[in-house]
């Protein structure tokens, strides 16, 4: 009884995450005859996770990905150009940290929508919005920006998230 009031009450105030965890933790409580202030510290570690990943999930959809690609996914036999410490520093992120560039430039079929694919995911896991656009669309935006006289006002957009 207890159990389904307390998995009510955390619907009813929104808390998804430990709505969807509290009898598996509750079990694991009563198994290893947990502390309560430890219990309640995993529930709430719970629904932090479920958050981040709801708003990652969010910021993935709004960023139009192509396609799901990650960095764990990258064929590291094929040579693409790119050495695995070039690759792994892309991964942490720093380029977007110190508010860098990042041009990803490379013959067809070497990677590079699979690599901006998968650092905007990995930027939207972080809770980072991002944009997915290809370089021909940016162009298309940017040339009917100019013909409608909004040039400046798209410049000041290109590489903010819409």
């Amino acid at each position: 009884m207890i159990p389904d009031q307390t998995r009510q009450l955390a619907h009813q105030l929104r808390l998804f995450g430990i709505h969807a965890h509290f009898e598996r933790r509750a079990s694991e409580a009563l198994a290893s005859q947990m502390h309560p202030l430890e219990f309640l510290r995993l529930l709430l570690e719970d629904e932090a996770l479920f958050r981040k990943d709801r708003v990652a999930k969010i910021l993935a959809t709004r960023a139009r990905f192509r396609f799901s690609a990650e960095l764990d996914d990258w064929d590291g036999t094929y040579d693409r150009g790119i050495a695995k410490a070039k690759l792994k520093e892309l991964a942490s992120l720093g380029f977007f940290l110190n508010q860098e560039n990042l041009l990803l430039l490379g013959k067809t079929g070497e990677g590079k929508t699979h690599l901006a694919v998968a650092l905007g995911r990995r930027l939207c896991a972080e809770g980072t919005q991002t944009t997915f656009l290809p370089v021909n669309l940016l162009f298309e935006e940017i040339a009917a920006a100019k013909a409608a006289g909004k040039y400046l006002q798209c410049s000041g957009n290109s590489t903010s998230p819409r």
